[in-house]
């Protein structure tokens, strides 16, 4: 039985690969759902991509920040989806570097995240901020909210999953 997704994926905040680490948990769910395809990776810590990189987790891993700037070896458009599990919130990738991670992915495509409940503590990480900066989004034609459901994370409680879709529902994209 397939997913019904398709093409190349990447990983942002990927990680070492390690089956703890969340990343990995989604690249296997992944991959038992029936997705085949290659999974490239992208994490700001060397030691985590060292490991990834020993372990061949990912088709291609690389070790970048990923901030507000565009990712300078990564084309606008090179991915056809896009995965960030347990890497964006407070000390992690803002928020406001979500349209970084979308441009990487091809209109249409979608960038599927978790945010786990403790990071909703902070005033810029939570739930409602986020819903803000995707209705601006919406409105600038880069991506927009397709859905955001609670989930069990860990034993300290639950995280929120969410998928963005690259492209306006109200107006074509114009980058």
């Amino acid at each position: 039985m397939g997913t019904g997704i398709m093409g190349d994926l990447v990983s942002d905040g990927a990680g070492s690969g390690d089956r703890c680490n969340h990343d990995d948990d989604m690249r296997l769910t992944l991959k038992d759902a029936g997705y085949t395809g290659p999974i490239d990776g992208v994490d700001r810590n060397s030691a985590m991509t060292d490991i990834a990189k020993s372990k061949n987790v990912y088709t291609n891993v690389w070790n970048t920040d990923i901030g507000h700037d565009k990712i300078s070896f990564l084309d606008d458009e090179t991915y056809d989806h896009a995965v960030a599990t347990g890497c964006l919130g407070r000390g992690h990738i803002p928020f406001t570097a979500i349209p970084t991670l979308i441009r990487t992915i091809k209109k249409g495509g979608y960038l599927v995240f978790t945010l786990a409940w403790h990071h909703l503590r902070f005033e810029e990480t939570t739930v409602e901020a986020l819903e803000n900066y995707c209705r601006t989004w919406d409105r600038e034609g880069l991506c927009h909210l397709v859905s955001c459901v609670q989930a069990p994370h860990s034993s300290s409680g639950d995280c929120h999953v969410f998928v963005l879709q690259r492209g306006s529902k109200h107006k074509p994209e114009t980058v």
